[in-house]
C-alpha cells in the first residue's frame, strides 16, 4: 500500500537528505534511495511518463537510465524539496506537477 503523510503541518522540516549514486531502473520507472540525517533510507520513484514530461523532448529515444542521468540534478532537487516539505511515502513518488517552478 502506498501511504503518504505530511510530517509537518504547514511548516517545512529542516531535514537534509543525500542520494545514493546508483538508481534502480525498472520496466516503467526509476527508483533511487535517499539517506536522511538520522540514517533512515527513503525510496523515491519517478515514472517513465514523468521523465518524458519533464525532459522537454530531450529524452525521446533514450533508455530510462540515460534519461534519468540527464535530468538527475533536477530530479534530486525536487526529491530533496519534497522530502524537506515533510512528504513521506514508500516510495515517495515524484509526479510531473512537482517539477513546476515554485510548487515546493
Amino acid at each position: 500500500m502506498n501511504r503518504t503523510t505530511v510530517a509537518s503541518r504547514g511548516r517545512r522540516e529542516r531535514s537534509t537528505i543525500r542520494f545514493t549514486s546508483d538508481p534502480l531502473v525498472g520496466a516503467d520507472s526509476v527508483e533511487f534511495l535517499g539517506v536522511a540525517e538520522d540514517g533512515k533510507q527513503h525510496r523515491f520513484q519517478i515514472a517513465a511518463d514523468t521523465l518524458r514530461s519533464i525532459g522537454r523532448g530531450g529524452i525521446d529515444g533514450l533508455g530510462l537510465a540515460e534519461a534519468f542521468e540527464r535530468r538527475r540534478p533536477a530530479i534530486h532537487g525536487v526529491a530533496r524539496r519534497t522530502f524537506c516539505a515533510g512528504v513521506r511515502s514508500d516510495p515517495i513518488v515524484l509526479v510531473p506537477a512537482l517539477f513546476a517552478s515554485g510548487l515546493l
